[in-house]
């Protein structure tokens, strides 16, 4: 079975209380699974890296959702692609604090205009992409907490 796998950047419209974030993370959490979607996402203030995967029709719903959302600005795709697997199974709604140059860093290696010059063309991209997000979630454990 193909899935979407799309990851966009976005920027705060404004800082969120932890509690608003809580309630986010959980209300996202359930609507996800109702919809078999898995989503993991990086906080960084200001910004935001947000992957979603799931049935294409699904996903573009919630990118449209998300779009309207005033939560956040400047929603740019990074990565758009179709995949027989998952990079984040079973997880609905993970999250990850990182710091802003982090997150700068994890969305510069995601950008296709970097992508195919860091990664040989022997290399199975997918692969890469999901060490690559979850090593940026491990390298950043002193300061993650959940956003």
């Amino acid at each position: 079975m193909f899935i979407r796998q799309l990851i966009y950047c976005s920027t705060a419209t404004r800082p969120l209380a932890d509690e608003e974030m809580q309630e986010l993370i959980v209300q996202s959490s359930v609507r996800n699974a109702a919809r078999a979607i898995t989503s993991f996402l990086y906080c960084a203030n200001p910004g935001y890296l947000h992957v979603l995967e799931g049935d294409h029709q699904a996903v573009a719903q919630l990118q449209a959702r998300l779009s309207q959302d005033a939560r956040h600005a400047d929603m740019v795709t990074i990565m758009d692609e179709t995949s027989t697997t998952r990079l984040f199974p079973g997880l609905n709604m993970g999250s990850a604090y990182l710091t802003s140059a982090a997150l700068a860093r994890l969305a510069g290696y995601l950008d296709p205009q970097y992508r195919s010059v860091l990664l040989p063309t022997s290399c199975n991209s997918q692969e890469v992409i999901m060490d690559l997000l979850h090593e940026f979630v491990a390298e950043q454990s002193l300061s993650i907490r959940p956003c």
